[in-house]
Formats: C-alpha cells, structure tokens, sequence
C-alpha cells in the first residue's frame, strides 16, 4: 500500500526507479501478445495470449477519443488535423515492447514504414482486473497536458507536454497501443503504450496549424468532421459480407457505407435481393 500511495503522488520518475530496484526480483510474466498486413497474424495470436485483450470495442472508443481530442484542440481548429485510425502493425510493436515490463519509451526492431513516435501511461493497480480501464484513461491523462502547453509561444508549463503534443500531431494518422499488468514484488504497473505515425514529432514546432477545418487536407481525402480523412477502402472500417467493399460517402460527411454487390442489400450487404419478374396473367376472380 505505501508503494502505491508514492506511486501516485510522485508519478512516472519513481515509478521508473523502483523498477529499477526491483525488476531482478520481479515475478516471471506469461509471453503476451486497422492497417491490415501479414503482422496481423501476430498480433491477433498475441492478443489471445495477453492477459488482457484490447477488444474491438476499446478500440472503437480509444480512437474515437483521440479524434475528438483532435477535432477540439485549443486554440483551434485546426486546418491541417488528419483522422486518426487504428493499426494492427502498431499495436503488435506496442504490445511487444510493453510486454517487457521496461515501464520506458522504447521500441522492438521493426520494418514499419513511417518514422513513429511513442506515448506511455503508468501507474499503480491496486486490482489486476482494472487493467482494461486504462485504455481510455491513458489517452485523457495524455490530453490533460495540453493545460502546460502554450501553442503561441509553443512553450511548455511543465515536463510532459510532448505526450499531448504528439496527441495532436497534426500529420500522424495511424495509432496503435499495447497493454500490460506488470508484477512487481509487492504490487502490479498497470502500463499502455501507443505508437503514433507517421512522424516524426518536433518539439521546435507547433503540432498543428490553426484555420479553417480542413482547408489543408491532401489529395484523395476528404473532411470527416473537422479532420482530413484518406478516401479510400483502406481506412474505412466497416465490415462488409458478401463480397461488398466499404468506401467513405463524401456527400454524407464521410460516413462509412457498404456498396453492395447486385442480389445483396442492407447496411453491410447481409441481405439477399432478389427481383423477380413474372410475365403471367392475374388470378381470375
């Protein structure tokens, strides 16, 4: 109970040196575990092997948090601000690294093709199985530094205000986070790490530029609420059946929608649609 109590109100630092201290005598971890790649085998098998699972649903809420963070910077808005989408590359390097319980920035060799910038969130768990809570929280706590940042003078009131700098970066459009209950000897690090790209951040600049929503958005994308979003089946995430392929309706504010192949309807082409033609007489009466 004491570790947890100075945990709390001296943060990160501590946090950091007591796994220093004690990290030779902390207990032996189970190996744990949407841009779609041959990652994703990966990342679903450790997924299934994590103590936790982020499920689809964290997910959803975890990326609509950060977009609508993104979408109400202050000052704002901004002009240049990208949709910010799940992906499984990313998360599969989050969970490895975060798997190591270093409870530090750092990253596993990878391939990934951006430049990626890296966030993380520790703190004391009184019960293993508050764990799954942390997903939302991490990325308000992250959010929260915004208060100590000046965009003005792009001047920081404190220490930590890259976590909501790199946030709100303005170019990174691709997120993915890994989770971890690390066992100390007395007590558990609750711990979320995510990757953001692609980068890289600058401290020397400001995250993003103030105008119009939207009125600097590149080719092939369209305004999703405030935030460049790329128009492609790529970045759209609805999960349509019967051969049926997802595209963004721009005329419809980028809402995510299924175009049905002919014989199929309904919101994810679930339905079957058969016309039927009758060339016969009405019955006689």
């Amino acid at each position: 109970m004491l570790y947890t109590l100075v945990i709390k109100a001296i943060g990160l630092s501590l946090i950091v040196h007591i796994v220093a201290l004690e990290k030779s005598q902390a207990l032996t971890s189970d190996e744990s575990g949407v841009r779609r790649s041959q990652s994703q085998t990966n990342h679903e098998r450790r997924r299934r092997n994590a103590e936790y699972v982020i499920t689809s649903e964290a997910i959803q809420n975890m990326v609509n948090l950060i977009n609508t963070y993104r979408r109400n910077v202050v000052p704002g808005p901004a002009s240049d601000m990208q949709y910010m989408e799940w992906d499984d590359e990313l998360a599969d390097l989050a969970q490895q690294w975060a798997d190591e319980c270093e409870v530090s920035l750092g990253i596993v060799d990878n391939d990934y093709p951006d430049p990626i910038e890296q966030n993380i969130y520790s703190t004391s768990l009184p019960d293993i199985n508050l764990l799954g809570n942390l997903t939302t929280a991490s990325i308000e706590h992250w959010n929260s530094y915004g208060n100590d940042y000046d965009y003005n003078s792009n001047e920081c009131d404190g220490q930590y205000c890259d976590f909501y700098q790199k946030q709100v970066l303005a170019s990174a459009n691709s997120v993915g986070c890994g989770i971890k209950a690390c066992p100390f000897t007395s007590f558990h690090i609750g711990l979320v790490l995510c990757y953001y790209a692609p980068g890289p951040f600058d401290s020397n600049q400001q995250p993003y530029q103030l105008g119009e929503p939207c009125s600097e958005c590149t080719e092939n994308t369209i305004c999703d609420d405030g935030l460049c979003r790329s128009n492609s089946s790529s970045s759209c995430n609805l999960d349509c059946e019967n051969g049926g392929e997802c595209y963004l309706d721009e005329e419809d504010g980028g809402l995510e929608k299924c175009d049905c192949p002919d014989g199929f309807a309904g919101e994810v082409c679930q339905k079957v649609s058969v016309t039927v033609y009758c060339d016969c007489a009405p019955p006689a009466r």
